[in-house]
Order: structure tokens, then C-alpha cells, then sequence
């Protein structure tokens, strides 16, 4: 038998095997043909979520916006929006969202722009003039010869009041509330800080042994020349402040047939070294207490200031003698009447029984013309403001002499 290479066994081995009927060498376990049934069955078997999840069953947009409105508790202005978001195009949709971002950035920008409006970058630098006429707004109204308190009243409501009335085109809006809120606690801060330097200034006048006459004491309180025009009311009210200050035990209640000024002679002969801390709230209480007995009659009220003017020129010198001139009201610009007027709107309150918290500096916190309740500025009945008839019968300034 003749012997057969390699390549003629293999060959012949396969014809043996297909002759035979016997398996092939290219069948496999994975090759054979499954049943019908066990490939539907695996198919079956065979998840259809990537992560090997069963699928989720689908539910409608409606239902799913029902969802949210009752898991986010939209009230009916939000629920009507969802329903129409529900029947909007893809391209509407986009346009909605783009909106909605705008308006977004719209309310941001808003409360950004409320939040920086501070004293150093707004009304320092970019309104610095608006800045410099409210402080002299504010500088009018305190020295006012109708206010009649310096320390109960919404004093920095009625400077912003007032400004608006003359015409302030840099004063923001009353629907602003933000600003506004800025621009009155920095009026309450310059007030406070009118409060201490007119108080420090009548301190040092008064530890001379001889002291300044009624103008060139005004003056000297005011400061700022040109902004307070020098007024026979202005005179009577630093007489005033003089008599309180010299007196510091007299706010009590007067009896206009004895004396209204009592009897001061034996305490004014004193130099006074230091201001009491409640001054300006002594100011107060007795200028209110001349108005209750006053009850209302302007002639009498007039009577009591002018008295304490009076006796302040014969102890201390004649306003004519200093050399001042003084203005008739009649030429008192009109802004300055403006403020006047807004100043006898604010109404005196008495202070409250608590004790107090606040700083020896401040006679009133720089908040009081905030915390004073809702009612403070009413109509001035009869113009009651200090050394003054009224608005409808100012003082004849020409009596300055007197």
C-alpha cells in the first residue's frame, strides 16, 4: 500500500466523514440552529435599556404637567402659563425660555442697581450737586423758624418731600423705594451730625466769660455762609437754645401771667462747661410745653419767643451792633418758604420712657426719624413753629433793632 502525504489524509478523511454522514469539522455548538420557539423566548429575555433596566411605561405631557403643578403648588397664573408651554412649537418653546432668561437678568440688573446705589458712588460722585442741595436743604429745614422739633420728627421725610416740591430732577422716583431709602438715612446721619456740631459750637460760646450776641452767635451756629439767611426768626430760636442751654432745669410747665421765661438770672450768670446729652430733647419739651400754654394762639406764642429774645440782647448785646444785616422774610428765597412749609408739617412726639441705648455723641440715634410711628407729618396748625406767628404772619424782620 502505497503510502499518502499529509495533504492526501486530511483530504481523504473528509471525504470519510461527508461519506459517512458523520458531524463536520465547521459545526459548532454555537453555529447549530436553535428551535423557532427558544429564539423568540431569548429574544423575550433580552432587555431593552442599555443598563439592563426594564423599559419605563410611557405616560401622556398632560398628565406629567398635571404632575408639577400640583408637586410645585403653582397657583392659577402659573398653571394657565404651563398649559400653554404644553401646546407651544419647539421653536416657540425657545423663544419662551430667551424670554423668560431676559427677564430674569432684568430683575437681577434692578436689584443690583438698588443695592450699589451708596453714598460714595452715587450721590458723592455722580449727583455730587444733588448731594451738596439736599444737605442744604437739610441745613434749612433745621434751622427753620416752623419746625418745632429737632429730635421726634420724620425731619429727613420732610427734606425729601420738600426737594421734590422745589424740583430735584436727580431725586429718584417715590416708587424707588430702595434709593430712597439710602438717600434718608444719610440725611438722618447729616441731621444728627448738624445736631452735635450746633451743639458743640454753642458749648464753646457759652465757656466764655463774654459771650457772643444773638447774630454773631447765629453765625457762628449756621456755619455755612449763604445757605441760612440771617432772619429775625432765626435770631429768636438761637435765643432759645441759649436759654435752654443756660437753664438746663427748665422744661417744665410755664405761667404766662407770672412769667413764661421764670426766673433765670441766679443760673445765667454761669458759665456752662459742658451740654447736657438730652439738649436737643430739652429744646423739645420746652418749646412744646410755650405751645400747650399757648394753646393754639399764635400772638401769645410770638410773646413768649420774643420775651426770650429780648432778654437775650440786654444781657448779651444788640444784633444791630455786630454788624450783621439782617433779611426781611419777604427776601427769603422760595425754596427756603418750600422747606418752611414741609417743616411745619412734622409734628412733635414725645420721647419715649425707655432708657436709651445709644452713644453720648448722639442725642438721637440716626435712625429716629425711622423708628418715629406712621402720623408724624401732619398739617402745622397755625404755623406753632419757634419764634414764629405762623406762615400767614411772619415777624417784621425790620424790628431786628429791638
Amino acid at each position: 500500500m502505497s503510502s499518502l502525504s499529509l495533504a492526501q489524509k486530511i483530504a481523504q478523511q473528509a471525504v470519510q466523514r461527508i461519506t459517512s454522514g458523520g458531524p463536520s469539522s465547521t459545526d459548532s455548538p454555537s453555529s447549530t440552529a436553535a428551535p423557532a420557539s427558544s429564539q423568540s423566548e431569548a429574544q423575550e429575555e433580552l432587555p431593552t435599556d442599555p443598563f439592563g433596566l426594564p423599559p419605563v411605561p410611557r405616560r401622556s405631557l398632560a398628565a406629567f404637567a398635571h404632575n408639577i403643578k400640583q408637586d410645585w403648588d403653582l397657583d392659577p397664573i402659573g398653571c394657565a402659563t404651563v398649559d400653554k408651554y404644553l401646546g407651544m412649537s419647539p421653536e416657540e418653546r425657545s423663544l419662551f425660555h430667551f424670554a423668560a432668561m431676559l427677564k430674569i437678568h432684568e430683575q437681577v440688573k434692578k436689584k443690583n442697581s438698588a443695592a450699589h446705589y451708596t453714598e460714595s458712588e452715587s450721590l458723592k460722585a455722580s449727583f455730587r450737586y444733588f448731594y451738596s442741595t439736599l444737605r442744604s436743604h437739610a441745613l434749612l429745614l433745621f434751622f427753620s423758624p416752623q419746625l418745632t422739633t429737632y429730635t421726634q420728627g420724620k425731619l429727613a421725610e420732610a427734606i425729601i418731600a420738600a426737594a421734590r416740591e422745589i424740583g430735584c430732577p436727580e431725586l429718584p422716583a417715590p416708587h424707588e423705594i430702595g434709593k430712597l431709602k439710602i438717600i434718608k438715612k444719610s440725611l438722618s446721619r447729616y441731621l444728627t451730625n448738624i445736631r452735635y456740631q450746633v451743639k458743640e459750637k454753642l458749648t464753646v460760646n457759652l465757656r466764655k466769660k463774654k459771650q457772643l450776641d444773638v447774630a454773631t452767635l447765629s453765625q457762628a451756629l449756621v456755619g455755612e455762609k449763604g445757605v441760612v439767611p440771617m432772619t429775625a426768626n432765626l435770631y429768636r430760636r438761637v435765643a432759645v437754645l441759649r436759654f435752654v442751654a443756660i437753664n438746663p432745669d427748665c422744661n417744665k410747665s410755664v405761667d404766662i401771667e407770672d412769667d413764661p421765661l421764670g426766673t433765670p438770672t441766679e443760673t445765667s450768670d454761669m458759665r456752662v462747661t459742658k451740654l447736657d446729652d438730652n439738649f436737643w430733647t430739652k429744646v423739645d419739651a420746652v418749646t412744646n410745653e410755650w405751645r400747650v400754654v399757648a394753646q393754639g394762639n399764635t400772638a401769645v406764642l410770638l410773646e413768649i419767643f420774643d420775651d426770650t429774645y429780648k432778654k437775650d440782647c440786654s444781657k448779651y448785646g444788640q444784633p444791630a451792633k455786630s454788624g450783621i444785616v439782617a433779611v426781611p422774610y419777604s427776601d427769603v428765597p422760595a425754596h427756603q418758604k418750600i422747606i418752611d412749609k414741609h417743616a411745619s408739617k412734622i409734628k412733635y412726639q414725645k420721647p419715649s420712657s425707655k432708657p436709651s441705648r445709644k452713644r453720648n455723641r448722639r442725642e438721637v440715634s440716626e435712625s429716629s426719624e425711622d423708628e418715629t410711628s406712621d402720623g408724624d407729618v401732619e398739617s402745622g396748625r397755625n404755623g406753632n413753629g419757634i419764634g414764629t406767628p405762623g406762615n400767614d404772619a411772619q415777624v417784621d424782620d425790620s424790628t431786628e433793632g429791638q
